[in-house]
């Protein structure tokens, strides 16, 4: 998944949220202020969706199409010589919708979408009567090009 991403690209892991102060706050309500969330896991560890996208080649796969309907082509003009219908087929296979509707896009760290979420979740705290509240961000280092962001 991240051999993927452009060079100078960090592939954003995680979203941590460290409250100081009062506990009575709901991490989940901070968590969905969040603007940039990262990608989705399949049974606690691994990115099945971001797995699946890396593994859809657009070039490929338009290759692919276009022989197919070569290929149908061909297999028409024979039938037509022939006083038969001609098939019509769609040129999408069950593999390609597939990837299409469950494969997920590496979601790639941006500092300006950070920035964003730093001032929303202070708004919000400000607006549930957390007149002092003051929200850090910080990055952590998982990898070469993995990143947790931390607020």
């Amino acid at each position: 998944m991240v051999k993927h991403l452009d060079d100078g690209d960090q592939l954003l892991v995680k979203n941590e949220i460290e409250l100081l102060g009062s506990k009575s706050l709901n991490e989940n309500d901070l968590q969905s202020i969040i603007k940039q969330k990262p990608n989705t896991k399949l049974f606690f560890f691994f990115r099945f969706n971001a797995w699946l996208y890396g593994r859809y080649d657009k070039g490929k796969l338009v290759q692919k199409r276009e022989n197919k309907q070569q290929r149908l082509d061909r297999k028409n003009k024979r039938k037509i010589a022939k006083g038969k219908d001609p098939v019509n087929e769609t040129s999408e296979t069950w593999r390609d919708r597939l990837i299409q509707n469950i494969g997920e896009k590496p979601v790639v760290y941006d500092s300006l979408r950070t920035i964003t979420s730093s001032k929303q979740l202070e708004i919000y705290l400000r607006k549930s009567g957390y007149f002092s509240a003051h929200v850090e961000h910080e990055l952590k280092q998982r990898s070469k090009r993995k990143i947790i962001s931390r607020y």
